[in-house]
């Protein structure tokens, strides 16, 4: 590839390559060149299941599964390697991540996937509070990390220490990791983002979660994520984000508004916030007294999304992402009901 700003290549075979970078300008006429070493290696997997019975680093098979997570974690020694957790409630272990005093029930770094076998509603890590020199927050992700089809609750914060690694974010705090199909339910931060401070959040659910700022959210990126019932100081779902194709609803703060500052794209929220295909209506969620938020038939969120702005191919419960004429509003694609779904 020539005269490119940026050029990709995908190896099919695993191996070792040599890649040569060759630039040519007025003052270099004949070029100036140079050589990278590149070598592919297979997707290391590693294994968790809180009923394995035999343990064995690096816990290669189910057979050897770790029994907590942070273990597995601890095994991967290639970076971008999987982690695959079986159904349970995942509440030991943990690691104190550097400049941090928080001790967290997972740390996840070096662009690993940990992944749960069948989705947020069969797996979950488990904090620990109340909010204090004890408490445990859900999960640290850094360095492109991955969190994909977990529930993550009762994380807490500090309330003393670094404002943000010891006082924000009591379910998830990222530093450029991801949080996807994820549900964030009851975790409380002392500073900011009470389910998710910084990160990315994708196709998930934050309820029930509290801070002084964000009580679903601070300063992260959401999209297609459903937040509701979450309370804060301000901002009582979502402190200065960006959102798109979300909801943001039925939140309170007690010196603001249901979301504060941020920037929103084909969202639903009150009071309608500026930009390109925003809406303040109600959202008409199903079973909203008894914590249900999937839509109803006549929910104005239907359909309305961008759907050029669509990264996952499933919603929060491993539907199609989208269904219809353009991608819903939120973390739940509305289904018709009496569809057959086959997911592969």
């Amino acid at each position: 590839q020539s005269n490119m700003p940026f050029v990709t290549h995908a190896w099919a075979v695993t191996g070792e390559y040599s890649v040569v970078l060759s630039a040519f300008s007025d003052t270099y006429p004949l070029g100036v060149s140079c050589t990278q070493r590149i070598v592919i290696v297979d997707q290391p997997i590693h294994f968790v299941d809180i009923a394995s019975a035999s343990p064995v680093s690096p816990f290669a098979s189910w057979a050897c599964a770790a029994t907590n997570i942070q273990d597995a974690l601890d095994a991967v020694t290639v970076r971008g390697a999987r982690v695959l957790v079986s159904n349970g409630v995942y509440s030991t272990g943990g690691t104190v991540p550097p400049m941090c005093a928080l001790t967290n029930r997972i740390m996840a770094t070096n662009a690993i996937v940990v992944e749960s076998v069948n989705g947020p509603f069969h797996t979950t890590i488990l904090g620990a509070g109340p909010p204090g020199d004890s408490a445990v927050r859900c999960a640290w992700l850094s360095d492109w990390a991955q969190l994909v089809g977990f529930a993550l609750s009762n994380g807490c914060t500090r309330i003393s220490g670094h404002e943000y690694r010891d006082q924000s974010g009591g379910g998830i705090y990222a530093e450029k990791g991801t949080a996807r199909r994820c549900v964030l339910v009851e975790n409380s931060a002392n500073q900011e983002g009470g389910g998710m401070f910084w990160g990315a959040a994708e196709d998930s659910l934050l309820t029930g979660n509290s801070a002084s700022r964000g009580g679903g959210a601070s300063l992260s990126a959401i999209n297609n994520c459903t937040i509701s019932s979450n309370t804060a100081t301000q901002g009582g779902g979502v402190y200065e984000s960006t959102v798109n194709n979300s909801i943001v609803y039925f939140n309170s703060a007690g010196q603001g508004m249901n979301w504060e500052l941020g920037t929103y794209r084909y969202s639903c929220s009150l009071p309608k916030p500026a930009g390109s295909g925003n809406i303040s209506a109600n959202p008409q969620f199903m079973d909203l007294p008894y914590g249900g938020f999937h839509l109803l038939g006549t929910s104005p969120c239907r359909d309305i999304g961008d759907r050029a702005s669509v990264s996952s191919l499933q919603d929060i419960e491993g539907g199609p992402r989208v269904w219809g004429g353009s991608v819903d509003m939120g973390a739940f694609e509305y289904i018709l009901k009496g569809t057959i779904i086959v997911v592969w």
